[in-house]
């Protein structure tokens, strides 16, 4: 450099790296982005909470609630082998309606031993005819007749077959008819869901009910009216027993069990082999049984709880799921839904509570059918998107409550025109034919005319 030429005192610029480019560009994404973030939020969390989850515990060791267990914990409380009809029970169906893998569990809670796998269990037709499907169509056809009127091995000679391969087994039933309480573990295979949960012995309840009530037409065909009248009420204390479950499934198969009972009863009603007071004891039999509000108490609980884990089991499937909806925004919802549904099966009387439980579904279906678009489903806030979808999840809920109630209604009036074919079967007794009309059944009978 020479003397002539001017000092520089500027420092050469430095070039930025790409790191701090690339940094910077995603500086002003974000800041462009915020706005929308703030709308849409951050991946959500489960809240264990009573306004999300109703329970805090027992937990998974994903953290989320393991409601089978909860459920099963709630049902076995207060039983023991000895007052359990499940105990003899399971004697008589054996171990194969069980899910292999979580039998060894079934029977620890349960507080016995395991049945042996091969032994002289209960057979259904399908398992009793086997390949012999000549035969078991003709049962088909037999057995809805031979359940409702008196029969004989010659009448209907596939049904005396299939009964009388299961006389050993059905016998074992017996004890548990004289139980308190009937405990089936409730465990779910597998998912681990509630929903998934086995009910193999509870299914099998209804296998029994069928032997009885063609057991108990037979009877009636014999002149054993009083064994007959004995597996009518037998059958209505399995349907009892079977309502005790906490899952819709146990409800339903009540229900069906007892429509075995009761077609039993008009058999005995209509044979003409009744006494005065085996009439008027089966009266007071069918005025005397429990009233049918089993829906409403599962509904409220096990169903509540099968919709929260099906939702939280798809909320954490994938991130996508966690950042478009918030599950506890779905869970609030559906619970509050609940909380409707229970008030509207509280009003006094029929009609109030089918009026108000229509009020809950309009609602629940308009909220489905604003379905968002798409510009809808990028822009709105994600508590929207969350109600719109735990809506549509409670469509199911909706249609197992509706017809749940709806089959209790009918076994109500089934009931009532048990009584009065008993009330019938009186007046033959005593008068050697049925009455004119039912107008003559009143005062004695009834206030008003049937």
């Amino acid at each position: 450099m020479s003397a002539s030429e001017p000092l520089c005192l500027s420092t050469p610029r430095r070039t930025r790296s790409f790191m701090e480019i690339t940094g910077l560009w995603l500086l002003l994404a974000l800041f462009v982005a915020l706005p929308f973030i703030r709308r849409v939020g951050w991946p959500a969390a489960l809240r264990i909470a009573s306004d999300t989850t109703v329970l805090t515990g027992p937990l998974r060791p994903d953290g989320t609630i393991d409601y089978a267990r909860a459920v099963d914990d709630e049902y076995a409380l207060g039983v023991t082998p000895d007052t359990n009809a499940a105990i003899p029970l399971m004697n008589a169906v054996g171990p194969g309606i069980i899910s292999a893998d979580v039998r060894a569990e079934f029977f620890r809670r349960l507080g016995v031993e395991p049945v042996p796998v091969e032994g002289n269990y209960l057979q259904s037709e399908e398992q009793f005819f086997g390949s012999d499907r000549e035969s078991l169509e003709r049962f088909r056809v037999q057995f809805p007749v031979a359940s409702v009127r008196p029969w004989d091995a010659e009448a209907f000679p596939e049904v005396a077959r299939w009964l009388a391969a299961n006389e050993s087994p059905l016998k074992l039933c017996e004890g548990a008819f004289q139980k308190e309480r009937l405990y089936a573990p409730i465990i779910s295979p597998g998912s681990g869901l509630l929903i998934d949960a086995g009910n193999g012995l509870i299914s099998q309840c209804r296998l029994v009910a069928r032997l009885l009530s063609v057991r108990g037409t037979w009877y009636l065909e014999a002149g054993q009216t009083d064994d007959a009248l004995a597996d009518a009420a037998s059958i209505h204390r399995l349907s009892g027993l079977v309502s005790q479950h906490p899952l819709p499934i146990g409800q339903m198969l009540s229900r069906a069990i007892e429509v075995h009972a009761l077609g039993l009863h008009a058999a005995a009603a209509l044979s003409g082999r009744l006494t005065i007071e085996q009439a008027r004891r089966q009266q007071q039999m069918i005025r005397s049984l429990p009233p049918l509000t089993g829906v409403a108490r599962v509904f409220g609980r096990a169903e509540r709880f099968q919709t929260l884990e099906i939702l939280v089991a798809s909320f954490n499937q994938t991130y996508g799921a966690r950042l478009a909806f918030d599950v506890n925004v779905m869970l609030r919802h559906v619970n509050r839904t609940f909380d409707e549904f229970d008030s509207a099966m509280r009003q006094p009387t029929p009609r109030a509570q089918q009026e108000a439980i229509a009020a809950v579904e309009i609602r629940i279906l308009n909220e489905v059918r604003k379905e968002p678009s798409h510009w809808e489903l990028l822009m709105s806030r994600r508590e929207g998107l969350s109600r719109w979808v735990s809506s549509m999840s409670l469509e199911s809920g909706i249609w197992t409550l509706k017809q749940g109630l709806a089959g209790e209604r009918r076994l109500r009036s089934a009931r009532q025109m048990a009584v009065l074919g008993f009330v019938l079967a009186e007046h033959r007794a005593n008068h050697g034919r049925f009455p004119e009309s039912l107008a003559s059944l009143t005062p004695e009978h009834f206030a008003t005319v049937p």
